[in-house]
Parts: C-alpha cells; structure tokens; sequence
C-alpha cells in the first residue's frame, strides 16, 4: 500500500483546501476579490471626514492646528481665530489691490536725453499789421478793410459781402514775401533767406522758417548755433486800427498749425530779442491708461491737439455759417467767410465753443514743444547810425520799425517726460502671492486646491461622483 505525502495535491485534506471553492472563501475572507464585490464592504467617508482631511493636506498655515483633535478646544479657537484674522486681512489686500488695478493707473518718468544734434523747431512770424495800407489804397478796397476792425460795429448798409471776391481780396491786400522778408538771415552761421516759405494763418500773411524742405538742425547751444534775423515792421503800411507795433512769433513742431492768437509772443520794434529755448518731449498713453490718440484728420496730416481743434473750427464753421476761413483748408464748394459772416461765427472758434461742442480733440500719444525765455534790450545808437550810413535811411525810422532777432537753444539736451503704465497684471499677481505667502504660508496654487476640493465634493454630493 502507497503512502500519500501530506504536502502532495492528492493528499484528501489539501486536495479540499484548494478547491475552487474555498479559494473563493479564503478570497473573501482576506478581501482580495478582483470581481464584481470588490467595493461592496468599502467604507465610505463622510464630509466631515473629508474636510478634516482636506484641512490637514492644504497649503494653509494653521488649518491643521484647527482640526487636530490631540490640541484642547481652547488651543483650536486661537488657531482658528488666527486663521480667520489672516483671511479677513488678506481679502482686504485683495479688494485694494484689484480695485487699484482696475483704476488704471499710470506713472510719470522723466529722462534726459543727451544728444550731439537736435531739430530746430519751425518758426511763424506774423506782422501785427494785417493788411498793406498801400495796396488797399491802390486796389480802391480801404473802405472793405475797415470791415475788419472789430473794435466797431461797422455798417454793411450798401454793400452785398457776397458780391466781392474776398479770396482775392485776402491775396491783393496782404503782405508778400517782399514785403516781410527780413533784411538779413542767418542760420548757423549761414544765410537763410532761401529757407523762408509764407503761411496763411489768423493774422494774415506770415513768414516761416523751417516749415518745409530739409529739417534744419542744430549742433550747439548759443546764438552762433541759432537763427538772427533783421526784422522790420514797416509801420508807415499798417491801417489805424492795428494796435500793436511789430511781429508776433510761434515755436511750434513742424506740422502743427500755428495758433498765434493764443500761444504767440510778442515782439516790439527798436529792441534786440533774444529768445532762448529747450525742447520737450511728452509720451502718453492711450486709454484705459491715458487718454492720447492719433486718430487721422482730414485736412491735416498730423495729429495734434492744435490740428484736431482746427480741423473741428473748419467743420462748424461749414456747419453753422456755410463758409470758412480764409487761412483754413481749402474745401471744394466752400466759399470764404466774409466779414459779416466773421462777426458771425467768432464764436464758432472760442476755446468755449471748442469745448462745448465736444470735438474729442485730446493730446496725441507723442509730441514735442518748446519752452521759451525772452530778454530784449534797446537797439544801441551805434549801430542804427551804421544801419543810417549804409541805407541811407533816418534813424528815427529804425528805431520805430527794425527788430534784431535771436533764437537759440540754451540746451540742446531734450527732457523727456514718459507716460506709463504703473500697475501691471503681472505686478497685481505678484502683490497677490506676495500677500498669500506673508500672511497664510500658502501660493496661487493654493487656489487651484481650494477649487479642487469645492469641485469634487460637489460632483460627490450632486451627482454621486467620486473623482
């Protein structure tokens, strides 16, 4: 008779013991079914459990001192107390910090800028005296002229203002280059006579340097390195009601309209002037920033404020009085104002008018002025005896008409003022972080914890999912 080993397959009491079904027994036993019940005696947390837990593994200094239940409830409270104070301090900072980026805000820097040459700005010179008294004499049109002394109320009793040609009457009447050329130009040390254009502008007839052609530079500070001009007012030609003996002068970028009426200095005859200058220039911001624009005009092609506002003046003068002005854009179908429709529309044009109507004219993102400083002093009687010798003319008549003009930069360095942004996105982020991890120990991505606890507890208890 054989012997069946105990640890042998055919051994009766180790046969049973692996039977199909006590394998499944002891599986179940021991928790190791792969099948259909392998969750079913799963024990499933509550939320209470699952805040505690979140509690004890979230970036938040504190929140584990708060659910540790080895701490006495005494202990748990300061915890929590503080925890509480950190939060209500942190969403305070927030709230500022939001709140002042949504302002917009911005910053002004000032730099200096340090250069070897510098343009030289253009330069409108206007005669006070509008209109050649000689012409008017020998054109027969002295009588029209006084339609133009707004001191009086003139009366237009006899005369059809849409009978005469003003634009015509304008060029007739005005003054030429002939006429107001200065008597000597020198710019660098060189003439200038040949960079001399004319402009139509609110005073008549100008001269101006530096409006068109090459951009004339500068390579020094002082008079040597700047513009002197010999200017005579010639008041013999002027009408009785001009006020003011002399010229009026604009600095002013070259492209820009000049407003002498508003930005103008006055000059007087029988003085040297010198007017010294240093240049700006100013950067803005486009909204929500700022306010700059560089939006395109019609009748211009620069933005400006000045351009804008005069590009406003033309339209509402066409709107409200059906001409222009003579010294505005040339616009097809347009006649030119007469001096009735000038009593008019003045109004048309008042820096009140300009604001009522709204044009939307606010400063362009980049532009250059300039500011000025005027000394003069009286002509010295040598040298109107010298100027006597050589014209042979009385010196009484250059004392009363003959202006020695200067412009020069005092400084060829330019200041420059920069508008911009001064609190970033990227800025707001870093306050923010900044303040999680002084206050609660914790990051940005504390946040995303915070959202992903919310999220899964929520899909648990809403839709039974577990995530």
């Amino acid at each position: 008779m054989s012997v069946v080993h105990p640890f042998s397959l055919d051994y009766p009491e180790t046969k049973s013991a692996f039977n199909k079904q006590s394998i499944g027994d002891t599986q179940k036993e021991q928790g190791w079914t792969n099948g259909p019940d392998k969750h079913k005696d799963e024990v499933v947390p509550t939320l209470k459990e699952e805040m505690v837990d979140f509690a004890n593994n979230v970036s938040i200094l504190g929140m584990k001192q708060i659910v540790n239940t080895k701490y006495s409830p005494v202990r748990r409270l300061i915890w929590l107390a503080f925890v509480l104070t950190g939060s209500a301090f942190l969403v305070f900072h927030l709230w500022n910090r939001i709140a002042y980026y949504l302002e917009n805000p911005a910053s002004v820097d000032v730099r200096f800028n340090y250069n070897d040459t510098i343009p030289f700005p253009t330069l409108t010179i206007c005669n006070n005296n509008r209109f050649n008294v000689a012409k008017l004499s020998q054109n027969s049109q002295y009588n029209l002229a006084s339609f133009f002394d707004f001191a009086v109320t003139p009366n237009f009793t006899g005369y059809d203002m849409d009978a005469y040609n003003w634009t015509a009457f304008y060029i007739d009447n005005q003054y030429t280059m002939v006429d107001i050329a200065p008597s000597y130009c020198s710019f660098n040390s060189e003439p200038c006579l040949s960079n001399l254009s004319l402009v139509e502008t609110e005073m008549g007839t100008c001269l101006q340097f530096n409006g068109e052609g090459e951009l004339k530079m500068v390579d020094g500070e002082g008079i040597l390195h700047g513009l002197t001009m010999y200017l005579l007012a010639n008041q013999y030609q002027y009408v009785p009601f001009t006020v003011t003996a002399g010229f009026t002068i604009l600095l002013h970028d070259r492209g820009e309209v000049p407003q002498l009426s508003r930005l103008g200095l006055q000059i007087a005859p029988g003085e040297s002037v010198n007017v010294a200058m240093k240049q700006f220039k100013v950067s803005n911001l486009p909204p929500p920033h700022g306010q700059c624009q560089d939006k395109s005009l019609k009748y211009f092609p620069k933005y400006t404020k000045l351009n804008c506002e005069a590009e406003c003046g033309i339209n509402r003068t066409i709107e409200k009085c059906g001409c222009r002005m003579h010294h505005f854009a040339d616009v097809s179908d347009v006649r030119v104002c007469n001096p009735r429709d000038l009593r008019e529309c003045d109004a048309v044009n008042s820096t009140a008018e300009i604001k009522a109507r709204n044009c939307g004219c606010t400063e362009a993102c980049r532009r250059t002025h300039y500011e000025t400083s005027i000394s003069h002093s009286k002509l010295s009687v040598l040298f109107m005896n010298t100027m006597v010798a050589q014209y042979n003319v009385p010196a009484s008549f250059y004392a009363e008409n003959l202006i020695a003009l200067n412009i020069f930069y005092s400084d060829i360095s330019v200041e420059e003022v920069v508008q911009q942004e001064a609190y970033s996105a990227l800025t707001l982020f870093a306050d923010i972080g900044g303040a999680l991890g002084l206050v609660l120990g914790s990051t940005l991505m504390t946040a995303a914890e915070i959202v992903d606890f919310v999220l899964g507890v929520s899909l648990w208890k809403l839709f039974g999912l577990k995530v």
